[in-house]
């Protein structure tokens, strides 16, 4: 308790410092084994630019899909019901929203670099492929699944990488002034929901679709990697020992949106997508995975699409037999799984002799080659199939 100083009549100097001490010491509501302190030098105010950049291409962009949907409603998907045409923005929120807890968690185990790189390098692929997916920009030239898939899905993994980074990493470095260096990051929303917008209509009405998407790609992907080079870690601040349930929390991410996709789009398409992304990984990620915050960062990417290639087997099997076999569904589905039991079997051994022979890199190649593998039998499935089903239509007409 601090005395109340109701005079200085009876105290000497140094009673008064004493009190004065105390009443500071009490007053700067500083918990237990916390320091407060000034920021060292200019990588704090890096790392809080960094963070309202990270904004700007998280909600920011959000907000920025209200440009697109009325030039995809009247001139690339004119067909399209609005409910799908609105699906696209609000999966890039749900993604958000949805891996804000994993994303949060692994900032605490001090996976910062790997989580902005994975953000930076995914809003570059999405925004890129965009601008893929709809010819020339023309009436009706629109590809809805693929728009979906660049700009809600691929978009709306690399902005949940940076929702939370911005403030948690603003907080870190700023521990004291908390309030204002968050809600300088927050802001940067605001930025990227004006600019954004107003860059994509005035491209669009002067050089059309492609090149104004060509442009929000150039904007974005600078700007996002330039905040995850700013947005370094503080090294004050311990990092929390990473569980084991991260690395796995990626593949339920998978397992789940794996059959919802397919769900739209065909098992089929969706495996060997999956697969050959999966492949690549293996053969241009594994061999990068050198140290923790790499192979955090590899886990996270793998499992989402390899989760996606374990879910799907049996509803590729359904979707390659024709409705009246389907009755032997079960009888396809066993004997699939069948065959891959002698390799669940030999698979671990074959790994371990890998690693002992040629080390740590021969397991990456020999899992890459097997997963392309498996996407070549479902593409050439996929094609016999689609083959047979127009033959039969042919004969029916």
């Amino acid at each position: 308790m601090i005395p109340f100083r109701a005079s200085s009549h009876g105290r000497n100097r140094s009673d008064e410092k004493d009190i004065r001490d105390a009443y500071n010491s009490e007053s700067s509501l500083e918990p237990e084994g916390v320091q407060f302190y000034s920021p060292p030098g200019w990588r704090a105010y890096a790392a809080v630019l960094g963070g309202h950049l990270m904004m700007a291409n998280c909600w920011g962009l959000i907000t920025a899909y209200g440009a697109f949907l009325p030039y995809y409603k009247e001139h690339l998907l004119p067909d399209t019901d609005d409910f799908l045409l609105s699906l696209v923005g609000s999966t890039q929120s749900f993604l958000v929203l949805l891996l804000s807890a994993i994303a949060g968690r692994l900032l605490d185990a001090g996976f910062h670099r790997s989580i902005a790189i994975t953000g930076a390098t995914l809003l570059t692929i999405g925004v890129l492929t965009l601008s893929w997916t709809s010819g020339s920009g023309g009436q009706g030239e629109g590809d809805y699944g693929l728009i979906w898939l660049t700009s809600g899905f691929i978009v709306g993994l690399g902005e949940a990488c940076f929702f939370v980074f911005s403030s948690q990493n603003a907080v870190a470095w700023f521990p004291q002034h908390k309030s204002i260096a968050v809600g300088f990051t927050s802001s940067g929303a605001a930025l990227g929901g004006l600019v954004y917008p107003l860059m994509f209509k005035f491209i669009l009405g002067k050089h059309g679709f492609q090149f104004a998407v060509w442009c929000l790609f150039g904007a974005v992907s600078g700007t996002s990697w330039l905040a995850a080079l700013l947005s370094t870690r503080n090294p004050d601040v311990e990092p929390r020992k990473v569980k084991k349930y991260l690395t796995l929390s990626p593949c339920f991410v998978g397992r789940l949106l794996g059959p919802t996709v397919a769900h739209r789009f065909g098992a089929l398409n969706v495996y060997v997508i999956t697969a050959f992304a999966t492949s690549t990984f293996c053969f241009l990620f594994w061999p990068l995975a050198a140290n923790t915050a790499a192979a955090i960062a590899f886990c996270a990417l793998f499992g989402v699409f390899g989760g996606a290639v374990v879910a799907l087997p049996a509803a590729c099997v359904a979707e390659i037999l024709p409705q009246g076999e389907h009755r032997r569904l079960g009888q396809w589905t066993g004997m699939a799984f069948t065959l891959s039991a002698p390799w669940s079997l030999a698979g671990p051994a074959i790994v371990g002799a890998l690693v002992s022979q040629f080390g740590i890199l021969a397991p990456g190649l020999w899992g890459g080659s097997s997963m392309l593998l498996a996407a070549l039998c479902m593409a050439y499935a996929r094609y016999h199939a689609g083959r047979e089903r127009q033959m039969e239509d042919d004969a029916s007409d």
